[in-house]
């Protein structure tokens, strides 16, 4: 699946993530496949889908968590198992491995957009959970030189700095919902050391599910400050790394000249106190605030 033809606009406006002072957000296939799609980058505010595109096929998202296995499992198909996610997983960069080699080939669709990631033209984002899971990926994936971005990743653990090497990066997943058992495994001890260590880490508002809201970004990024991050460094976690790692660091992610107009002004700093507000959100150089906005169908 590639993500552009399913992204809607709408939805976005209905959302009105702007208003917690983002500007652009990465977008994904469902991460309950063990392979789901191209990935894309969209500014938050439009009336079109390309009009707000910023990247296209920016990554291409996998999976290997317990969800995976759930929904193939209960209808008692592959995957029923962790071990059949990876299996299904590494056979098909395989055949596209092979599918590359031949001189002579009829034309496959599944193919050619798994070279992009054979060829490092966009990383391979590998949805997972535990410690054991990226000690797995890594393991399973050893035979392919790709560049590769764990997402959820609430095991992250010192010791991933093994695979410096071999990856993109980490986009840290969802924390805001209580009851998840996520939150238990995270060490956010480590995950300041690798930050310190200059590790490429991003922080995401979702995970296994869809988004939870305009404000999960902002709030995630507050559990990261009360846990000990440095505000500094977690503004980076949701602004220019997640912008390096999605390839879009040309365009936004950072305040430079010939970059897009894109600024979020708050009246203090929002990761450090709740009294802080959104005074102004610009887009492409537009205080979205206070212009006339695009209206939602809703």
């Amino acid at each position: 699946m590639d993500v552009v033809y399913s992204f809607d606009q709408d939805s976005m406006m209905f959302q009105r993530v702007f208003e917690y002072g983002v500007t652009s957000a990465g977008i994904t296939p469902s991460t309950k496949n063990v392979i789901g799609g191209n990935a894309a980058v969209f500014k938050t505010y439009g009336d079109h889908p390309y009009k707000m595109l910023v990247k296209e096929k920016a990554a291409m998202i996998s999976s290997i968590t317990a969800e995976t296995k759930k929904l193939y499992g209960s209808k008692n198909l592959t995957p029923m198992t962790k071990m059949g996610a990876f299996s299904l997983l590494t056979e098909a960069l395989r055949k596209a491995l092979e599918y590359k080699g031949k001189k002579e080939k009829d034309y496959n669709g599944d193919y050619e957009a798994l070279l992009k990631v054979l060829d490092k033209e966009m990383p391979l984002f590998i949805n997972c959970s535990t410690k054991a899971d990226m000690d797995a990926a890594e393991m399973a994936l050893k035979d392919f030189d790709i560049d590769v971005v764990f997402t959820g990743a609430f095991g992250i653990h010192k010791d991933v700095t093994k695979i410096l090497g071999r990856r993109a990066g980490i986009v840290l997943g969802d924390l805001t919902c209580a009851m998840s058992y996520k939150n238990s495994i995270v060490d956010f001890f480590a995950i300041k050391r690798l930050v310190e260590e200059d590790m490429d880490i991003a922080i995401s508002s979702c995970g296994d599910n869809a988004a939870s809201g305009k404000e999960s970004l902002l709030w995630n990024a507050i559990l990261y400050y009360k846990n000990g991050l440095d505000s500094e460094d977690v503004l980076k976690m949701i602004t220019s790394i997640p912008s390096k790692i999605l390839g879009v660091d040309n365009r936004i992610g950072s305040v430079e000249i010939g970059k897009d107009a894109d600024l979020s002004i708050w009246s203090a700093n929002p990761i450090e106190t709740y009294a802080a507000r959104a005074e102004a959100v610009y887009i492409n150089g537009e205080n979205i605030l206070n212009s006339r906005r695009v209206a939602s169908c809703w």
